[in-house]
């Protein structure tokens, strides 16, 4: 039965695609900021090499349209790395797949009307957005610093003043005292007759804040770009007759990510050698091992998402989406990101929304 290959292959997606950016946000890696174009370099090697082991069960075909969903797929994961750097994993993933679910149901619905119950497609849509929505922005409060619980407890039962105007953060180092000009160091008795340092405290963390925010929103702007082109990746498998060449498209679009890839690198090198007279370190001690699992992980989740699109057509691939399911249970068991019971909560409330909708799309996709 279709459906039932499709979910099966939906599921492995899932699984895949939310562990595979994994190796990346280890923080033995990630402290080391590697360069995203020499990442993706190893990445595309990977998954070219790791896409012929395929002709161990079909003869060697190439694709064009297998180029083409590469020229899709590779400014993707350069952008899905550049956003990792900047925000957590569960937020990144999050709002790429978010963008991605919404993009992938408009080509399948719209261009290939593949869609049979528009009723069960817009519902299950709702929910699905709503579900991305509360998981993408669950760690969202913890990477701007900002805890609503503690600052809507203080507004309630505190005394209001100027300071209690903005939000509360993890290093605030204001308690009530504070905020009404008395240091918590009580043997500091300079403070009482100069308000400079507590000043300083002040403008200092305004400025971190500012900070935090504009990288956020460096990083959602990535994710933004990431989930557009992502959602139209498998795009080419509909003109490919992926039906028929599942695994040959496999190899195309391999060594269509190692050419594109090349082919970036070559032109960000050029650039990079004219502006610093050097090129940059490629940290094979560090980079190499994280690349080549990255690359394998994703290649997998690529094999299953493929089936997913061969069976349920451009829905199933956006039902592999809900891999930021597997990717924010990385971040909370592993990477420790939700740190706080706000966040862990809206995590929870977002996978009741979430997994109803994924019932409800796939029953759309179903004559």
């Amino acid at each position: 039965d279709d459906l039932v290959k499709g979910i099966v292959a939906v599921i492995g997606a899932i699984v895949f695609f939310g562990s595979f950016a994994l190796p990346l946000n280890v923080k033995s890696v990630k402290k080391e900021s590697i360069d995203p174009v020499i990442m993706q370099l190893y990445m595309s090697a990977t998954i070219a090499c790791s896409g012929f082991l395929v002709l161990m069960l079909v003869e060697f075909e190439f694709i064009w349209w297998g180029l083409l969903g590469a020229c899709f797929w590779v400014p993707t994961s350069i952008c899905t790395i550049i956003a990792m750097q900047f925000i957590d994993l569960s937020i990144a993933q999050g709002v790429w797949s978010g963008v991605t679910v919404f993009i992938s149901i408009l080509w399948g619905s719209i261009v290939f009307k593949e869609t049979h119950g528009i009723v069960y497609l817009i519902i299950g849509s709702f929910l699905l957005v709503i579900g991305m929505l509360l998981i993408a922005n669950a760690n969202l409060w913890i990477q701007l610093n900002i805890y609503p619980i503690r600052y809507l407890r203080r507004r309630l039962f505190r005394p209001t003043t100027l300071d209690d105007q903005l939000p509360t953060t993890e290093d605030d180092v204001f308690d009530e005292e504070e905020s009404q000009g008395i240091s918590v160091d009580n043997n500091d008795d300079d403070l009482f007759d100069d308000p400079q340092p507590i000043n300083n405290m002040k403008k200092k963390k305004k400025k971190t804040l500012v900070i935090l925010v504009f990288r956020t929103f460096i990083g959602l702007f990535f994710c933004l770009v990431a989930g557009c082109l992502n959602g139209t990746m498998m795009v080419p498998t509909k003109f490919a007759g992926v039906g028929d060449f599942s695994l040959s498209y496999i190899i195309s679009f391999g060594l269509g990510a190692l050419i594109v890839s090349l082919f970036i690198a070559i032109l960000y090198f050029g650039v990079y050698f004219l502006r610093k007279r050097t090129l940059p370190s490629f940290k094979p001690n560090i980079a190499l091992l994280p690349g080549i699992l990255v690359g394998l992980l994703w290649n997998l989740g690529n094999f299953c998402a493929i089936l997913s699109t061969k069976y349920l057509g451009l829905t199933g691939f956006s039902l592999t989406q809900c891999a930021m399911v597997v990717s924010g249970l990385w971040g909370f068991f592993y990477l420790g990101e939700l740190r706080n019971l706000f966040s862990i909560s809206q995590f929870i409330i977002g996978l009741i929304f979430l997994i109803p909708g994924c019932y409800l799309v796939v029953l759309s996709s179903s004559p």
